[in-house]
């Protein structure tokens, strides 16, 4: 009997154990709340999306997928039909971005693809070869504040180890600088944070955000979320929950800020998430 109810009494203290453990909190930037995603799921076809943008004429994301060179439209409404352009041969494409009416995409190795938009058969998307020196790995590309610069931000560009830099390419003169004229500065962070610097750093997409105008940079290899000023001082780092985020390659927002994340699919199927944005009074 004594033993008996030494087993109870020990059951009881475990679950009592269990119930007032705490969770985890999740982190989220300011306006967001990680642990509250609104899931879109992918067809097969979109297993691997590596970039989209918002296309706010259509109320749609526009994506491209790994190694197709072709865009497809996703439906924000619950539309299950996902229409597509093919603008180019197979390759690495890693990322899209609008500047002024026209798409570009970005290939892994510096390669640029304008697309005219709306798309019509008629016109043919115009590529651009990256002009820079040495090994290059390429996974990111933003469109910089008045529609005439972009930045190819490096993944790994072995010539400048120990940062994360970025190259300009001027959309109006059709032309890449020759050197980085971007880098990502974390001197402004803690010292465990400037750890997670430099080489350690390999951002696979990034989007500004319309309300702020803070810089969202994903890290997918470390499930790491920056945030910059739009000049690349980076201000905040987050780390993402593997189990909502599980391999996060690309981001965009909508006009009202609400962020998107897509997931490529691993194990199961891709996603988009979505979070929506509801700054404090």
């Amino acid at each position: 009997m004594t033993r008996l109810l030494v087993f109870v009494f020990s059951v009881l203290l475990s679950s009592c154990s269990l119930v007032t453990q705490k969770k985890e909190a999740v982190e989220s930037p300011a306006g967001y709340d990680f642990s509250q995603p609104f899931t879109i799921r992918m067809p097969e076809t979109l297993d691997e999306i590596s970039g989209m943008v918002y296309n706010a004429q259509t109320k749609s994301i526009l994506a491209v997928n790994d190694e197709e060179g072709r865009i497809y439209e996703i439906p924000l409404d619950g539309t299950r039909k996902f229409p597509s352009r093919k603008f180019a041969k197979g390759g690495d494409y890693e990322d899209l971005c609008w500047s002024g009416q026209s798409l570009w995409a970005l290939k892994s190795n510096g390669q640029l693809s304008r697309i005219p938009y709306p798309f019509q058969d008629t016109q043919e998307a115009e590529h651009f070869l990256f002009t820079g020196k040495g090994f290059v790995d390429f996974e990111t590309l933003i469109p910089l504040p008045g529609d005439s610069l972009l930045v190819l931000l490096c993944k790994e560009c072995r010539d400048y180890p120990g940062a994360v830099t970025g190259f300009l390419f001027h959309t109006v003169r059709r032309q890449f600088a020759d050197s980085p004229a971007f880098r990502l500065d974390f001197s402004g962070m803690p010292g465990k944070a400037q750890e997670r610097s430099g080489a350690d750093t390999r951002p696979s997409a990034a989007a500004f955000h319309p309300r702020t105008g803070d810089l969202f940079i994903l890290a997918s290899a470390n499930h790491r979320l920056f945030i910059a000023t739009p000049a690349g001082m980076v201000k905040q780092v987050f780390r993402l929950d593997k189990t909502v985020f599980k391999q996060p390659e690309g981001i965009c927002f909508d006009e009202a800020g609400n962020l998107y994340v897509s997931n490529e699919a691993r194990t199961g199927n891709a996603n988009i998430r979505r979070f929506l944005y509801q700054p404090a009074p």
